[in-house]
C-alpha cells in the first residue's frame, strides 16, 4: 500500500523538526521545505496528499504558495493546512479565498475555524 505524501513548508528549522517528529509516528512519507520558493519546486515532484504550512516566510510567503497550489489543475485539491505563529485573524483576511477549508494551528493552540 502507498504511503501517503505530507509536505511540510515552514522557514523555522525547529517548528519543521517539531512537525517532522510527529509525522514519524504516522506512516507517512515526509519531505520539507524551507519557504514557498522551495515548495513550490517539491510541490511538483512530490504530488504531497497533505500540505503543512507556515504563512510567514521569505522568498514565497504561504498564502502566496496557496494560490499557485489552488491554480494548478493537479494541485488544486489538495489539503493544506496552516501551521503559524499568526493569528488566525491576522493572516485569516486573504487566506479563506484561497483555502476554503483550513485548520489554523497556532504553535500555542489548536483552533478549527
Amino acid at each position: 500500500m502507498k504511503r501517503p505524501k505530507v509536505l511540510v513548508v515552514d522557514d523555522d528549522p525547529g517548528m519543521r523538526e517539531v512537525l517532522e517528529s510527529i509525522l514519524l509516528t504516522e506512516n507517512v512519507e515526509i519531505c520539507s521545505a524551507v519557504d514557498g520558493k522551495d515548495a513550490v519546486q517539491k510541490m511538483l515532484t512530490l504530488n504531497p496528499d497533505l500540505i503543512l504550512l507556515d504563512v510567514g516566510m521569505p522568498k514565497l510567503n504561504g498564502l502566496t504558495f496557496c494560490k499557485a497550489v489552488r491554480a494548478g489543475t493537479q494541485t488544486r485539491n489538495v489539503p493544506i493546512i496552516i501551521v503559524t505563529s499568526l493569528t488566525a485573524r491576522a493572516a485569516s483576511k486573504n487566506a479563506w479565498r484561497l483555502v476554503p477549508m483550513i485548520l489554523w494551528v497556532n504553535r500555542l493552540r489548536w483552533k478549527n475555524c
